[in-house]
């Protein structure tokens, strides 16, 4: 029995940490009530104004995929107009961090028709790409929307006139200072480089040590010479039996700049950390005390956690009962080799949760069955059966299964963790998609699915939320949980309707042999709800969705609320027709036919709508 004195340090402790939380609460008016798109994109403005390109890449990639539709004048938290164009910022990005320069001109040129982002900037990305021996894609120069291009014009076999650049030279003594500019590492010593007139990122490293971190404008030609510090070794502290301390060695002065440079570096005793500290005032620091105090007294409320659960016996008994009941309250327990930290989601088999790996603290999705399921044992050997299938599958656009395994009588499968939006989310914020982006995704699932069915493996319950769409539009498909070999038998009987009604082939209700072409079906319907927003069959329940796909009832062309293209209307017709002998014959042949009409989409020959 618990003491009372116990019981109300506790419900003490639990008031005072409330009401720190309430106080810590951001005022509605601040960017945390902002919308997911702007929150993303802001983040991604201020992690490429500090050369984090990486992190910034991602940030526009998630704002893009909320919000893909660039605007010239947006009102974000606390009154700021700025334009909106992430696919600029994300080109820009991509320059900075090497990337594909495909996908750079693919970005410029969506910037381009925007028409948000001034040509000055995209010229000037454009000669950075040049500048840096990625000029294979640039070969063409975009032009604006409704004007015509410019002629083609053959080059001369005769070398290009080499570009009016600027002379950065940097002297160091030491060779322990390594010289950064704009993020890649140039060594140490003498160095000079040539680099493209601009805004230059300059950043010299001693160690673990920032001794200079500025920004450089450069002229077109001109000449800036930076002499860097000499820096002594740090001595080695050893005990001593005295107390008396060792004289300190007196700050060198800083070097002085050659040609109006900033001195290179900070003087000993660190300037910079100091003056960085010396900003710690006023609202700052009253949130930095408060942080302080929060944790003190989470740390005090932990401990004394701690010690009534180890007051209590039962707590292993507790875990089992919690193991063996269905998992819904698994977090914060061991599952395998895998230690379990929050739920994702639930579906009618399985629920999955992000789990972490105690040996090497890899992120992973755990997936474990009900315990409704479990009842058949059947159905515990082809669950593991199809996992160390699935481990067998490795493609870009498919989530890998890195195992399967069983602990405490429950079976699990760890699959690899992505970080996205499912398109099921997507379209619940966007609605329609455009007619390029749809059919790119639509040949990403293609191309996972010819992969599977190049193995033997057929989906089965192919749907928005089993697709999830990443940063930079990469689309993998996920969740094989009721895949099974073509030719064998599945997870269930035959009696039980796998897969999603909304998305079930007209043969898998008539307990027809279901093949591969039943997921060309779903893919289908996937692609009408992209285009169209809305699912082509009728029905206000499943049992009706399920005797519109037996009667083969689907929209006609003058009922489309989007008008669409005569290839398309004809793709859809073939993919979600009601004999599997009137479809595609493979995800292969798909892709051939989806090609053609990507091209044609791509140089003008067919119109969106």
């Amino acid at each position: 029995m618990k003491r009372p004195w116990d019981l109300q340090i506790r419900c003490g402790c639990v008031v005072l940490v409330s009401a720190l939380l309430l106080l810590c609460l951001p005022h509605p008016a601040s960017a945390q009530f902002a919308p997911a798109w702007q929150r993303n994109y802001l983040r991604g403005m201020r992690l490429e104004r500090n050369g984090r390109y990486g992190p910034a890449l991602e940030a526009f990639g998630f704002a893009r995929t909320l919000q893909p539709n660039p605007r010239k004048d947006v009102r974000f938290p606390g009154g700021r107009r700025l334009p909106y164009d992430p696919y600029y910022h994300m080109a820009y990005c991509l320059a900075r961090t090497g990337g594909s320069p495909l996908v750079i001109k693919k970005l410029a040129q969506r910037s381009v028709q925007a028409k948000v982002t001034p040509m000055r900037k995209l010229e000037e990305l454009r000669d950075y790409v040049l500048s840096h021996n990625l000029a294979a894609p640039w070969a063409r120069r975009t032009h604006p929307p409704g004007k015509p291009a410019a002629p083609r014009v053959t080059p001369s076999p005769q070398p290009s006139p080499t570009p009016v650049r600027a002379r950065l030279d940097l002297t160091a003594a030491p060779a322990g200072v390594t010289v950064e500019v704009d993020g890649h590492p140039w060594g140490s010593g003498h160095t000079s480089l040539m680099v493209p007139p601009g805004r230059h990122h300059l950043r010299l490293m001693h160690g673990h040590r920032v001794l200079y971190d500025r920004w450089l404008n450069l002229a077109p030609g001109e000449t800036l010479a930076v002499v860097l510090p000499t820096i002594a070794p740090r001595p080695r502290t050893t005990p001593t039996p005295t107390l008396t301390p060792s004289p300190k060695p007196s700050p060198s002065p800083p070097p002085a700049a050659v040609g109006g440079a900033v001195p290179a570096s900070a003087p000993a005793g660190g300037t910079f950390r100091t003056a960085a500290f010396k900003k710690l005032s006023g609202r700052a620091g009253a949130a930095f005390a408060l942080a302080l105090l929060v944790l003190l007294i989470l740390g005090i409320a932990a401990v004394l956690i701690w010690r009534g659960k180890r007051r209590n016996p039962d707590l292993s008994a507790e875990r089992t009962r919690r193991l063996a009941s269905p998992p819904g309250g698994l977090t914060g327990y061991t599952f395998g080799p895998y230690e379990i930290e929050a739920k994702l989601g639930s579906g009618g088999m399985a629920t999955t949760y992000r789990a972490r790996r105690r040996s090497d603290g890899k992120e992973v999705a755990l997936k474990i069955p009900h315990d409704t399921c479990l009842e058949d044992e059947t159905f515990r050997k082809r669950f593991l059966r199809e996992g160390a299938l699935g481990a067998q599958l490795h493609h870009p656009n498919l989530v890998r299964i890195i195992e399967a395994g069983e602990d405490h009588g429950m079976p699990f499968i760890a699959m690899e963790l992505v970080r996205g939006v499912t398109l099921r989310d997507l379209l619940a914020v966007a609605g329609q998609l455009p007619l390029d982006r749809a059919l790119d995704l639509t040949r990403q699932t293609a191309e996972a699915l010819d992969y599977a069915h190049s193995k033997g493996v057929i989906h089965r319950d192919l749907k928005p939320e089993n697709l999830m769409v990443l940063p930079d539009d990469r689309l993998m498909v996920m969740d094989f949980g009721i895949a099974r070999v073509e030719g064998g038998s599945g997870l269930t009987s035959t009696s039980v309707v796998m897969g999603t009604p909304a998305y079930t082939a007209p043969e898998s209700l008539a307990r027809e042999p279901v093949d591969h072409r039943a997921d060309l079906y779903a893919l289908g319907i996937i692609l009408y709800e992209m285009l169209e927003g809305q699912g082509p069959l009728p029905g206000a329940n499943p049992l009706e969705q399920l005797q519109a796909h037996l009667k083969g009832v689907f929209p006609k062309r003058s009922e489309l609320v989007r008008p669409l293209p005569d290839p398309v209307w004809d793709l859809i017709g073939r993919l979600v027709a009601r004999n599997p002998d009137d479809r595609f014959p493979s995800a292969e042949a798909l892709l051939v036919e989806l090609g053609g009409i990507i091209r044609d989409l791509e140089e003008g020959r067919l119109s969106p709508a």
